[in-house]
């Protein structure tokens, strides 16, 4: 409603928006792309692309978080004013059950003129998605079926492929490589290609940290230790690396070895 009458919505909305569709309901993340594209003011080709693909679980960098309309309104929304605005008909309801009407006894229901589920004045639509876990696993499932399908785009180790365009790498134009593949969609039965093992360079003489050499599989499981002997995740090494990764212009791309990161990097570990 917001984004029909206004053409624009917050980050937050936007987000909440896309995890429902793709996630929640498993849809195509294309359809949410092209009606974002079709309704907001601000559109733009690739960030509305970038977001969509990610939230899809098919882009660079996939979402790693969730978002349910219901916990998120609470914490984003306290006075309840966004709902009241975009969603009259649950107004009158006590701010408790305003972001959760189906929770609502029957006397708050009826002294607030909400029907939910009904027709005609005071009616509201339940709930399209009752069993928030059982719709992620099954959305989940349908991205490692999809996986199976185009295993070409995968390597040995279950990490996602991408074709590098031309003039944007030194060394590695027009090759498959390596980028972040969230754990649980990795190391999928079937068929992975092995990239090319090659290494890049800066132009300059000094050696870039990444080679695009197929990940042990076992690597991830050992953790990585830094020198002070922090245990650090997946995840927070991952982080690392990309807030270093964008800094530097080069791209999220994960090393293979924490033994090839340039000291600086290890420093910060």
């Amino acid at each position: 409603r917001q984004l029909l009458a206004t053409g624009w919505m917050s980050q937050n909305v936007r987000m909440a928006a896309a995890i429902l569709l793709c996630e929640y309901l498993n849809i195509n993340w294309v359809e949410g792309e092209h009606w974002f594209h079709h309704t907001l003011v601000d559109a733009d080709l690739a960030i509305n692309a970038m977001m969509w693909q990610n939230a899809g679980q098919g882009g660079l960098d996939q979402w790693n978080f969730r978002m349910s309309p219901a916990s998120s309104g609470k914490t984003q929304d306290p006075t309840g004013s966004y709902v009241r605005r975009w969603c009259p008909e649950l107004a009158k309801l006590p701010l408790k059950y305003l972001h959760t009407p189906w929770k609502a006894p029957e006397h708050a229901l009826l002294e607030a003129g909400v029907n939910l589920g009904g027709s005609g004045p005071g009616s509201y639509p339940e709930r399209i998605v009752t069993d928030m876990t059982a719709a992620t696993e099954a959305s989940q499932d349908a991205v490692k079926q999809q996986r199976l399908r185009t295993a070409e785009w995968s390597n040995s180790d279950g990490y996602d492929l991408i074709v590098l365009p031309q003039g944007s790498t030194i060394a590695h134009d027009g090759k498959k490589f390596r980028v972040f593949t969230k754990p649980r969609y990795r190391n999928i039965d079937g068929h992975r290609e092995q990239p090319e093992a090659t290494s890049a360079g800066t132009g300059g003489g000094a050696k870039r940290f990444h080679k695009a050499a197929p990940v042990h599989s076992d690597f991830w499981t050992r953790k990585v230790e830094s020198e002070n002997r922090e245990v650090l995740s997946e995840d927070a090494y991952s982080g690392i690396i990309k807030r270093y990764n964008r800094k530097q212009g080069w791209g999220l791309v994960l090393p293979d070895n924490p033994d090839e990161l340039p000291q600086q990097v290890l420093q910060k570990l």
